[in-house]
């Protein structure tokens, strides 16, 4: 497999429990499918796939509990599908991923050592959800500041060590629905401030969330859903300017 450049449908790595490397792979330039790569126990570095072009669907990087780092993808400046990178237990970094600006499907983020998003600093348009869950260990949406528009959702759900969203300040516009569930630790929506339209915000299950002020002027009496959180303004606080608590 040393000598190939291209691969016109998907490419599938899956559960080769010895699997450390990509060797191999190093000249491949050209996947016209998806590129999946899930269930390896022992791949540790998805590197030697730098001299990848382009990706013609989705990419997939799910349930490989070794991996420490992605890189190879520098050549890739538009994702044609989504992008996944999932259960990667010992994944603490998603540096590899600077030269994607847009990705044209949904973005799924959720690995238990992830701190930030450093690494996804040129992205600014996803075509789908982004979804950014179960990430245990992330602290702050740094990384995500040049990111503009997503065109469907935006979920942040269990991310017990975010404190608020500071990083994504340059997100003007979500589509579809705003939803924030399950952060046991955040306290203020600090960061949605250039937030300039939104079809309906769902906020639930955040014990100490009491500050919603960034997001006040995107209320109305309609458009909103807001429960169980420390506080839990109404439409009439909003009105009234008490958007903290």
């Amino acid at each position: 497999m040393k000598h190939l450049k291209e691969v016109s449908g998907s490419l599938t790595i899956s559960y080769l429990g010895d699997l450390k490397s990509l060797e191999g792979l190093n000249q491949l330039e050209i996947i016209g499918g998806g590129l999946i790569i899930r269930n390896n126990s022992e791949l540790q570095s998805t590197e030697a796939l730098e001299n990848l072009k382009s990706i013609g669907g989705d990419i997939e990087i799910e349930y490989n509990n070794s991996l420490r780092k992605i890189s190879g993808f520098g050549q890739i400046s538009t994702l044609n599908g989504s992008l996944s990178i999932y259960g990667n237990d010992d994944l603490f970094s998603l540096e590899g991923l600077e030269s994607i600006e847009e990705i044209k499907g949904g973005v799924s983020i959720g690995n238990s050592k992830i701190v930030n998003f450093e690494g996804l600093n040129n992205l600014s348009e996803v075509g789908g959800n982004f979804s950014i869950d179960y990430n245990r260990s992330l602290s702050s949406l740094s990384g995500l500041e040049n990111l503009k528009v997503i065109r469907q959702s935006l979920g942040l759900f269990s991310n017990d060590k975010l404190e608020n969203l500071k990083g994504l300040e340059g997100l003007v516009e979500i589509y579809s629905e705003l939803n924030i569930y399950f952060n046991h630790d955040l306290i203020s929506l600090e960061g949605l401030n250039s937030l300039k339209d939104v079809e309906y915000i769902n906020i639930y299950d955040n014990r100490k969330l009491n500050d919603y002020c960034d997001i006040k002027g995107l209320i109305d009496q309609y458009n909103f859903s807001i429960f169980y959180n420390k506080y839990n303004p109404s439409w009439e606080d909003f009105r009234r300017g008490n958007c903290s608590d």
